[in-house]
């Protein structure tokens, strides 16, 4: 794992270690999907797998885009955006750790950008 990652996560240790145990069995058990090149939405599904083993008491969604019956997003961009963007404005988070029918906030929201 990318060492600035790891010491971002430090902030947090309970849940940097729960990450960080996540991308480690992502390496170990999905190398393959890094080393074909595999579509990004590939890997954020299989990492929101181990993630999910790691929240077992919350939800762990991959492109996740509700909050109730509203969007769930985050606007990047300073032009109005709404949910049929087509200017690649509006994001949706790769993986949430949430509670998906709560007020709660968003445990953890991970946006993955791969380079080949």
């Amino acid at each position: 794992m990318n060492e600035e990652i790891e010491t971002k996560l430090r902030g947090n240790p309970e849940v940097s270690q729960l990450v960080i145990n996540s991308f480690r069995q992502f390496i170990a058990r999905d190398r393959y999907l890094l080393e074909v090149n595999a579509n990004e939405r590939s890997l954020t599904h299989r990492i929101g797998m181990y993630l999910q083993a790691q929240f077992d008491h919350y939800d762990v969604d991959c492109e996740f885009n509700r909050d109730g019956h509203d969007p769930k997003e985050l606007y990047i961009g300073t032009e109005q955006t709404d949910v049929y963007d087509d200017n690649a404005m509006t994001v949706y988070p790769d993986i949430i750790v949430h509670h998906r029918v709560s007020n709660d906030y968003n445990w953890l929201v991970i946006e993955f950008k791969k380079s080949s």
